[in-house]
């Protein structure tokens, strides 16, 4: 029964290519579409008797509460989720239903950039049929329960070009099995980034094998696999969602990581992000209770920018891998509104990644690169303002959810990053200045007037509290033999009043 896709179905938009050679080796041409592959699959590749099919009702039925959760593809993958009955699972098994249609479009993905070898580049030598088929086969002696992992779909096809295969074939030297399949899978849905995204969520869900699968444990698994290709520049990660890298690209992406990253640059991210675009006040905050202006330094773990002041706004970021007890600690006798930023290991990563390639496009990108070179650095230049824009929606989020200490204490801080900022620097005035509360009203120059041509005498019960207070520094000084001036107490007293 020599039924398959017909070619023009794949690839009906390189109507221009000659795919005569490949149509003439099929007696019979049916257009086909999608629901026609997985129904022929069923019925002429995986077709069971009832003493078959027995055992795998009883599976199904022994799960069916956990299938909607364990086949849950996230966000930005909803062409993918759809729910299966229970003839879908065992018409299909070893096979999932999604896979159909899925493997098809990576297919198709595949053709249109170009991924295949030969005069027939726009398709693979293999009808998806024929891959189906196969596995199956392959997979014929395995024990019940069973489920084919989507990598299995990449063995299958034999004529993509060395640019992609070069990774598969130099990883499988270097890496373990399971790596090595996550590695496949994201080499299939390369091209699939706008209707499936290869997260850890996502990329888990394809290679479950079973549907008695410890999922949490498989994403561990997945989410380990997927550090050692990253680290090894297999794959790339922008944010959550991870690609597959050519031969090519590869090359360039360890170029970009060997690029030197100082330590002053990472944290110059953090600065600019918070105090420049956010807080953006010009390292002068207003104090609500008395409306007045109060000047800060800006601390980057411990790295002063810009002119030291008596209070100051330190960030600790998570490169410093110092404790909260160390912090807190250390803000005791400080006069610092210290914001500890929570560990996020991604986000260092990230910050350094961002750094290296905004140096590499700089330092690397000219007319004389080859255009190959030139297209992969564009689009790094593309994904690195992306990657910017998370950066900073990351930073903020980690800012309002930090840990804030003043004077060795932990404040409770809610609300929006400059709310929360303005509120806590509000604390720490309070905290260095306890003197203020003593100050009830401001007084401008015409209230000092008046005060100074008072009769001293007849105004003696009219000292208030914050008058004693100036009086008692006067007194303290006097007895001790020291002369004092009017800047004197000024400069005692100017930042309570």
């Amino acid at each position: 029964f020599p039924v398959t896709i017909e070619v023009n179905e794949c690839v009906g938009k390189f109507q221009g290519h000659d795919f005569s050679k490949i149509q003439a080796r099929f007696a019979v041409q049916l257009k086909l579409n999608n629901s026609d592959v997985s129904e022929i699959v069923q019925k002429r590749v995986l077709e069971k008797n009832e003493a078959a099919k027995e055992p795998l009702l009883n599976i199904f039925q022994r799960h069916e509460a956990s299938l909607k959760t364990l086949f849950s593809f996230g966000e930005g993958s909803t062409k993918t989720n759809k729910d299966f009955s229970i003839d879908e699972y065992v018409n299909s098994y070893p096979f999932l239903p999604y896979q159909y249609e899925l493997f098809q479009t990576v297919i198709e993905s595949l053709s249109e950039n170009n991924a295949f070898t030969g005069q027939h580049k726009s398709v693979g030598n293999r009808t998806l049929i024929f891959v189906f088929q196969k596995i199956a086969q392959e997979l014929a002696d395995e024990n019940l329960g069973l489920l084919v992992t989507f990598d299995k779909m990449y063995d299958q096809i034999k004529d993509l070009k060395t640019s992609i295969t070069t990774t598969i074939d130099n990883a499988a030297k270097r890496t373990d099995e399971f790596t090595l399949k996550v590695l496949k899978i994201l080499a299939l849905v390369r091209y699939k980034e706008k209707d499936f995204k290869a997260s850890v969520q996502n990329i888990s869900i394809l290679l479950i094998d079973n549907l008695d699968v410890d999922l949490k444990q498989l994403r561990i698994k997945v989410q380990e696999s997927l550090n050692k290709l990253e680290n090894d520049s297999y794959i790339e990660r922008q944010a959550e969602i991870y690609t597959y890298l050519t031969n090519e690209e590869k090359n360039i992406e360890m170029q970009i990581k060997a690029t030197e990253v100082d330590k002053a640059e990472l944290a110059d991210i953090f600065k600019r992000t918070i105090f420049d675009e956010q807080l953006s006040t010009k390292n002068k905050i207003t104090y609500a209770k008395n409306k007045q202006n109060y000047d800060f330094a800006i601390k980057v773990d411990d790295r002063l920018y810009g002119r030291d002041s008596e209070l100051a706004i330190h960030l600790v970021t998570p490169y410093t891998n110092l404790t909260e007890a160390q912090v807190k600690t250390a803000s005791l006798n400080s006069r610092e509104l210290v914001i500890q930023l929570k560990e996020d290991s991604n986000l260092i990563k990230d910050i350094n990644i961002f750094i290296q390639t905004e140096k590499f496009y700089k330092n690397n990108y000219s007319s004389r690169e080859l255009e190959s070179h030139k297209s992969i650095l564009d689009i790094k230049k593309t994904q690195n303002e992306n990657r910017k824009k998370d950066i900073e929606k990351r930073i903020v989020t980690l800012c309002e959810e930090a840990n804030y200490y003043v004077s060795g204490r932990s404040i409770e801080l809610a609300g929006e990053l400059k709310d929360i900022i303005t509120n806590g620097f509000g604390k720490l005035i309070e905290a260095a200045y306890p003197q203020l509360k003593l100050v009830d009203r401001i007084y401008l120059e015409a209230d000092i007037k008046a005060i100074a041509n008072q009769d001293a005498y007849s105004d003696a019960l009219l000292i208030t509290e914050d008058m004693q207070e100036v009086l008692n520094f006067i007194n303290e000084k006097h007895r001790s033999a020291i002369r004092i001036s009017v800047k004197d107490i000024v400069d005692k007293f100017k930042f309570i009043s």
